[in-house]
């Protein structure tokens, strides 16, 4: 029986193609003559090309007769649409894959080669998604799969970022139909495309329902495709926003999870009845209404598909809830399409970028940003009016009291440390304290000041009780600040206007910052916000400004940020690296963990790291307790022996990295530790800019590697513009041996002595 199976299985693979690349043509002929002359190119050859023709007008089937003898071609005497001409082909193959391409798609020579080697590397995969890009702009993306929101809301995904920023696999909600490959047994288990559809979110409909029996779908950015999109009924027609608009109400009716359906149902509701009268005043016609409209009225098939889509699910609601996008604010939607507008020219669509929600408010330019602006400026005016005001001279300034705020992490809080350092030798009978998150206080062990914690909101990486917790917080902290009579207030974090509200609130008569436009309506003095500065640098200038109010000199000589552990700490770490045969011999410090997904590497580019250092340099990993089993996966994957250390707490690893070599990580806090001990490091940057985060030092003794792609670095930690929520395309375009490079070059340079 197996050699029969296998002799079977031998003569079928010999009979018919791996894949059958079905492309449907309607009146194309030269968008379809450039498609056929990119297949030829190929460098996979085990395919057929099916060409499906919707009755064209235009000799496109007799061109093919002539021109192109082995291309099977199907005839309709109708226009069936997208997904039923699309079916037509698929139900008369045997091919284990399907391939779907657009008439004005030109695919890259090795596309079909990359597509069916990520397809066979995971049998799991039921689609496998193209990197398309726009054919007249070939820098700039036009499609890599499709991307959904839990309002129901798709688009395509990273749609005119630049090409170059995406470089590596992931997974995707599902593929662009404009150029896919899908998995027959996919296609069999969840069903063809719904040829009710005609055209437009017939991909999205299968995605969603393949997600719904467990598959998965992967982007591969090697798959490139030019594509001159929406070639054959045009951007923003009528008819394509109808057909767009009534399908996206069958498309969420026939797959919104029935769990979802009473906690989702009104947001879906609230954003699709916006979007249709969005389009109604945009393009001046009832198009997009029009097309809600029927969709509710023939609602009677979507729903009996939605009973066979409930009943057959095996992935569980939360399973594919997860791999939504973010849901974006309603004003932010309409960004996700701008690439698409054909006014733009190919300049400014290179350089369109869209910023993430959080970066808008970050500049100011999103409408609750402006909102917010303006009730700050009139709060501002009414707390100047009402302030105390006090004029202090140089003779009593040694005796303010200065409170100084700084609400962040560990490392941030540590680039913080040379400007209290200024205010103390300039004020030396100055009674000082700073006011620090509890996650951030063990940064200022051993600094000349009053240490106190407070749960900054917004940083406590909790979600917040309610909308009014942080300020019911912010006048807990203005009356004790007001309590305890401070003469001066400063802030060290630039855009920290939660803080300067809080000081003015409390009456400090002197507030010192940065002149942000949310911070400065409650602040008397400020510096200039420079757009690129480091964060120790932005410290010390708002330092000096508060001395030059008072009219007190500032020091002379650079202060850089300097970390002492405690002898405790020391010996303990004495004892651990003895216990771990490590005392008397050089060793180096990778700490993978960044404090953010988006900043780390996998475990595999960890390993392949530690195995490229000097085999005469032991290496031991940081981490805490919750980073034990990332940890343990670099040391199971790498070829030599690794030491752990998850144990210590910010005292015991300073003591440590004391003690090492080298210290290699990411943008982190604990490599801002290292620096601070006097360890030489070597840091690899993405979505953070090494020019604001970077370390104080000599360059000889710390070295950064960075991204070179146009979108890096974002600044962008919550959302990311290219999508990714681990592992964005900036850090995988970092390459593991120029990391290692840096570090043997520091090691070599004299480290180990």
């Amino acid at each position: 029986m197996e050699a029969s199976s296998a002799a079977t299985q031998s003569q079928d693979a010999a009979t018919h193609p791996l894949v059958c690349v079905v492309i449907v043509s309607w009146n194309g002929r030269e968008h379809l003559r450039r498609c056929l002359a990119a297949l030829a190119g190929q460098t996979f050859r085990d395919f057929e090309v099916v060409v499906v023709d919707n009755a064209s007008e235009d000799g496109s089937p007799a061109m093919l007769e002539v021109e192109y003898p082995w291309v099977r071609l199907m005839r309709s005497e109708r226009n069936l649409g997208f997904a039923a001409a699309n079916n037509l082909a698929i139900r008369g193959g045997e091919s284990r894959y399907v391939a779907t391409l657009n008439n004005d798609a030109m695919p890259e020579p090795g596309w079909l080669a990359a597509l069916v080697a990520c397809a066979e590397g995971d049998a799991a995969l039921g689609a496998v998604a193209s990197k398309m890009v726009f054919a007249d702009q070939p820098s700039t993306i036009n499609s890599c799969g499709v991307a959904l929101d839990s309002a129901g809301i798709a688009w395509d995904l990273w749609g005119g970022y630049p090409a170059d920023a995406i470089t590596q696999r992931r997974e995707v909600f599902g593929a662009c139909a404009g150029a896919a490959l899908y998995r027959r047994a996919m296609l069999d288990d969840v069903g063809p495309m719904d040829e009710t559809f005609f055209a437009y979110m017939e991909d999205v409909d299968l995605a969603w329902r393949a997600q719904h029996r467990g598959w998965r779908a992967m982007l591969e950015p090697r798959a490139g495709v030019r594509h001159v999109h929406s070639g054959t009924l045009g951007e923003g027609s009528p008819r394509k926003r109808y057909l767009l608009a009534r399908n996206k109400v069958w498309t969420v009716a026939k797959n919104l999870p029935a769990e979802d359906v009473w906690p989702w149902l009104p947001v879906v509701v609230v954003y699709d009845v916006g979007a249709a009268f969005f389009g109604a005043w945009r393009h001046g016609d009832w198009s997009s209404v029009r097309g809600r409209i029927v969709a509710l009225l023939q609602m009677r098939t979507a729903l009996r598909h939605r009973r066979a889509i409930e009943e057959g699910r095996r992935a569980t609601p939360r399973t594919v809830r997860s791999r939504y996008s973010p849901l974006a604010l309603p004003w932010d939607v309409p960004k996700r399409y701008r690439h698409l507008v054909r006014f733009l020219s190919s300049t400014e669509r290179v350089r369109a970028v869209p910023p993430t929600p959080m970066q808008a408010r970050a500049a100011g330019t999103s409408p609750r940003s402006r909102l917010g602006r303006v009730v700050l400026r009139g709060v501002g005016a009414v707390l100047r009016r009402s302030g105390r005001r006090r004029r202090f001279g140089p003779t009593e300034s040694s005796t303010l009291r200065i409170v100084v705020l700084r609400p962040d992490h560990l490392g941030d809080v540590l680039l913080s440390r040379p400007a209290i350092e200024r205010l103390r030798v300039a004020l030396p009978g100055a009674a000082l304290t700073v006011v620090a998150g509890p996650w951030g206080a063990p940064s200022l062990q051993g600094v000349d000041a009053r240490v106190v914690s407070f749960s900054f909101p917004g940083f406590t990486r909790r979600a917040k009780r309610s909308p009014w917790a942080p300020y019911l917080a912010l006048l807990a902290l203005a009356f004790r600040l007001r309590h305890e009579r401070f003469d001066a207030a400063l802030i060290f974090r630039r855009d920290h206007w939660w803080g300067a509200l809080a000081v003015a609130v409390a009456g400090i008569p002197l507030r010192v910052g940065v002149a942000t436009p949310k911070a400065a309506p409650f602040l008397t003095h400020s510096v200039p916000a420079f757009e690129v500065e480091s964060w120790g640098a932005t410290s010390c200038r708002v330092a000096d400004a508060l001395l030059g109010a008072l009219g007190v000199p500032a020091p002379d000589r650079p202060f850089e940020p300097s970390f002492m552990p405690t002898p405790s700490a020391a010996r303990e770490v004495g004892i651990w690296l003895d216990e771990h045969d490590l005392a008397g011999r050089p060793f180096v410090a990778v700490h993978p963990d960044a404090g953010a997904a988006l900043k780390s590497w996998p475990a595999a580019r960890w390993s392949a790291l530690v195995d490229e250092l000097p085999a005469d340099v032991a290496v031991v990993l940081t981490g805490t307790p919750a980073e034990a089993a990332e940890l343990a996966s670099i040391a199971n994957r790498a070829q030599r022996p690794l030491a752990m250390a998850v144990d210590l707490d910010w005292d015991g690893l300073a003591a440590l990295y004391r003690r090492a070599a080298l210290v290699v990580g990411m943008d982190s806090g604990p490599l801002h530790l290292a620096t601070a001990v006097g360890t030489p490091t070597v840091r690899v940057y993405g979505p953070t800019d090494r020019r604001v985060f970077g370390p104080a030092g000599s360059v000889d003794r710390h070295r950064t590697i960075a991204s070179t792609l146009i979108c890096a670095p974002c600044g962008s930690l919550d959302g990311a513009p290219c999508g990714y929520l681990r592992h964005p395309p900036c850090l995988a375009d970092v390459d593991v041996h120029d990391v290692a490079i840096a570090a043997c070059a520091v090691l070599e340079a004299g480290a180990l002595t």
